[in-house]
């Protein structure tokens, strides 16, 4: 009797931490990788505008116009990273490893990756220098308003520098997809390179397709 009910016991034992156990990964499945986005985004929005606050602060119109560059060129940046490690094909770069070639280890490992990859760079860092680059602007703007109380003039003006940058966005990174689906398979190794340099070549593949 006490065996059986030792039996009846763990079984329910099991039965619970099975059912825990499936609603914790429930819970990661859905809420893991999103709470990480956030955290990050949050993260590097408030790092960037730290740095966009004190780098605009009093400045003049050619600093506000050259945080704006450095913001729109990492916006670019970010994408062709984004569209390369999503469209490369991790077969070249299996013969690449095995061949000892720096990088390649970690190109496979940012392609098996490919879609978190693309979130953190291009959807996050990306997005948040587009959108920072358009409230810079609005230090050009101020400039070029100057003190006038000319509604129409302020208004034109304002819509004028928000069309330019988001122009100038929408056009680098046009080209840009052109250049990352081109040259995918050099822009990826040449990233795993600069992951190496940072890991110092720690990174291992895991065993799985």
């Amino acid at each position: 009797m006490e065996d059986s009910e030792n039996i009846k016991e763990n079984t329910g034992k099991k039965i619970k931490q099975k059912k825990q156990n499936q609603k914790e990964n429930k819970f990661k499945e859905y809420f893991g990788w999103p709470l990480i986005v956030l955290a990050t985004s949050l993260l590097l929005s408030f790092s960037f505008s730290f740095i966009s606050e004190l780098a605009l602060n009093d400045a003049n119109i050619v600093i506000a116009i050259l945080v704006i560059v450095v913001f729109m060129f990492i916006s670019v940046i970010t994408d062709i990273i984004g569209v390369a490690v999503t469209a490369a094909d991790v077969n070249p770069f299996r013969s690449m490893s095995a061949k000892k070639i720096r990088g390649a280890k970690e190109a496979i490992i940012l392609i098996k990756n490919a879609d978190k990859v693309a979130s953190i760079i291009a959807d996050i860092l990306g997005d948040i220098c587009s959108i920072l680059s358009g409230a810079a602007g609005a230090v050009v703007t101020a400039v070029l308003i100057g003190n006038s109380t000319d509604l129409v003039q302020t208004i034109l003006i304002a819509s004028s520098v928000s069309a330019l940058i988001a122009g100038i966005i929408i056009f680098g990174k046009a080209i840009g997809k052109k250049i990352a689906l081109d040259g995918c398979d050099k822009i990826v190794l040449t990233l795993g390179k600069i992951v190496n340099i940072f890991t110092f070549g720690k990174l291992s593949v895991k065993n799985k397709n």
